[in-house]
C-alpha cells in the first residue's frame, strides 16, 4: 500500500492553505493513505508530541507500507536522527521513497548514494533550524533590553502598541474590544464563573465565537491581572484586585463539582469526524422533530458545519454493510495465503536473538539467560496457536446480521478496531458525505 507523509510546521493560515494542496497531490500520486501532522515541528523534541511520524515508520517495518510519497524529503524532518531513522525502516523493509517535488526515487536498500545524500539534507536542515534558533533568542533579548516584550497572541481586550517608551511593554486596552471585555468579565463573575452557561447565554454577545474552553483559557490569562511577561504592572489590568480573589474563589469551589462522566457508550463516539473543523461529531437525540432518532452533530462554536449532522443509524447501516464486504473479502484473502506473515515484534527479537548469538560466540559471559529469554519468547509470539483464527472472522463477517445484532459497546470496539477514520463531508446521504479509510 501507498502510504504519503505531509508535515506542516505550524497551524496558520497560509500553513494550512499549504498543507491542502501538498495532501492533494499526495493523493493524486495514488496513496491509498495520508498520514497528516499539522503544527508539529520538525526540530524541537518537546514539538513532536502528536506526531504521525512514528506511525509511518511502524508502517513500514510491519509491512503495511508497500512505497512512501512526501511532497519534499525536507519537509518530514529537520533532525538529522529522524532522518537517517526513516531511512533505516526503508533499508530494513527494502522499499523505496518518492519525492513529488523532484519526481525522485529514493531507494536506501539498493543505492548507498541516497543514504549518503539523505544525511546531508537532514544535516543541513538541522544546522540551519539551530541557526534560526540562536538568531531568535538575541532578537528576543535585544528587544527585552530596550524594554520591548514579544507577548504572543493578546487575549481578548488587549492590543499590542509599538510606539511606546523604554521601559513599557507595549500592552494596552483595545479601544474597540475593552468595554465589552470589561462586560464578560462581569457577566462571568455575576454568573458564579459557570463558564458553560456563560457561553450558552452570552456567548454570541462578545465580539466573537466562544467556547466554554475558550473563555476559561481567556479568564486564566496573566494579562487580565496586569502580568506581562511575568512582570507585574505590566499593563493596566482588566480585573479589579477585588475581581480577582472573587474569581479565584469561585473557580476554587467549582474545581470541585465534577460530572458523572458519559453514561452511555456510542458506536461512533470519537471516531466521526467533521471535515471542516476537525472535531468529532456529537451523538444528539432530536427530541424536537416527529420522527425521534439519534443524529451525529458538530457542535463546535464557530463552525460553519455548527449544528448539522447526520443521522445515526443511517451511518450504522453503512458502516455495517462495508464492513462486511470489505473485510469479507480481505479475510478470505489472508486465509488463502500458505503463510501468515510475522508480527513486527518478531523482527525484533530476532535481532535481539541474531545479536546475542554473536556476543557468546566473541566470549561474553552472562548472555546464555537472556538468549534462552528471547528464544522463548520468539517461539511463543510465533506458535502457530497465537495466530489469529481466520475462519472465525469470516464468520463474524459472513453475514451483516451478526453486526447489526451486535450491542452498541460490540460495535464500538468493532468499529474502532477496523476503522482508521471517518471524515463527515456535510450532507445526509452517508454514502457520499462521508470519507472513510478502513484498517
Amino acid at each position: 500500500m501507498r502510504i504519503g507523509y505531509l508535515r506542516v510546521s505550524t497551524k496558520k493560515d497560509e500553513q494550512l492553505r499549504s498543507a491542502e494542496t501538498q495532501e492533494a497531490r499526495l493523493w493524486e500520486a495514488g496513496c491509498a493513505e495520508v498520514l497528516l501532522d499539522v503544527g508539529i515541528s520538525g526540530h524541537r523534541v518537546a514539538g513532536r508530541k502528536g506526531s504521525r511520524f512514528p506511525e509511518l515508520i511502524e508502517k513500514i517495518l510491519s509491512g503495511v507500507a508497500s512505497e512512501v510519497v512526501v511532497p519534499n524529503f525536507d519537509r518530514t524532518q529537520r533532525r538529522m536522527r529522524w532522518g537517517m531513522e526513516l531511512m533505516d525502516a526503508l533499508e530494513i523493509s527494502n522499499i523505496r521513497l518518492l519525492e513529488v517535488d523532484t519526481n525522485t526515487w529514493i531507494d536506501p536498500a539498493n543505492n548507498p548514494t541516497d543514504v549518503l545524500m539523505a544525511q546531508i539534507r537532514s544535516a543541513v536542515q538541522e544546522n540551519e533550524s539551530r541557526v534560526r534558533a540562536i538568531k531568535v533568542k538575541k532578537a528576543i533579548a535585544a528587544n527585552r533590553h530596550r524594554g520591548k516584550y514579544a507577548c504572543g497572541m493578546l487575549p481578548f481586550g488587549y492590543r499590542y502598541n509599538r510606539d511606546v517608551p523604554e521601559g513599557e511593554t507595549g500592552v494596552v486596552p483595545d479601544g474597540d474590544t475593552w468595554p465589552l471585555a470589561v462586560r464578560m468579565l462581569q457577566q462571568i463573575i455575576d454568573l458564579e464563573c459557570n463558564i458553560s452557561a456563560w457561553v450558552r447565554a452570552h456567548g454570541s454577545e462578545a465580539g466573537r465565537p466562544w467556547t466554554p474552553r475558550g473563555a476559561r483559557a481567556w479568564l486564566d490569562n496573566p494579562v487580565l491581572r496586569g502580568e506581562v511577561m511575568g512582570i507585574k504592572g505590566g499593563c493596566i489590568a482588566l480585573m479589579h484586585p477585588h475581581q480577582q480573589e472573587q474569581v479565584a474563589d469561585l473557580l476554587r469551589r467549582r474545581a470541585g463539582r465534577r460530572g458523572g462522566g458519559a453514561r452511555r457508550c456510542y458506536p461512533f463516539t470519537g471516531l466521526v469526524k467533521c471535515e471542516c473543523c476537525g472535531k468529532a461529531l456529537h451523538n444528539v437525540f432530536d427530541q424536537n422533530r416527529t420522527n425521534r432518532h439519534h443524529r451525529l452533530k458538530c457542535l463546535t462554536a464557530g463552525c460553519k458545519m455548527f449544528g448539522s449532522g447526520i443521522r445515526e443509524d443511517a451511518v450504522r447501516r453503512h458502516m455495517i454493510a462495508l464492513l462486511a464486504a470489505h473485510r469479507q473479502q480481505r479475510m478470505a484473502e489472508v486465509a488463502a495465503e500458505p503463510s501468515v506473515q510475522d508480527p513486527p515484534e518478531a523482527y525484533r527479537l530476532r535481532q535481539m536473538v541474531e545479536g546475542m548469538e554473536h556476543l557468546i560466540a566473541l566470549g561474553t559471559p552472562g548472555m546464555e539467560v537472556p538468549l534462552a529469554k528471547a528464544r522463548q519468547d520468539l517461539e511463543v509470539l510465533l506458535h502457530p496457536q497465537n495466530r489469529a483464527s481466520m475462519q472465525e472472522m469470516l464468520e463474524l463477517f459472513a453475514d451483516p446480521s451478526t453486526l447489526a445484532a451486535g450491542s452498541d459497546e460490540e460495535l464500538f470496539v468493532v468499529f474502532g478496531s477496523l476503522i482508521d477514520s471517518m471524515i463527515w463531508m456535510g450532507g445526509h446521504d452517508p454514502v457520499s458525505a462521508l470519507r472513510i479509510t478502513l484498517r
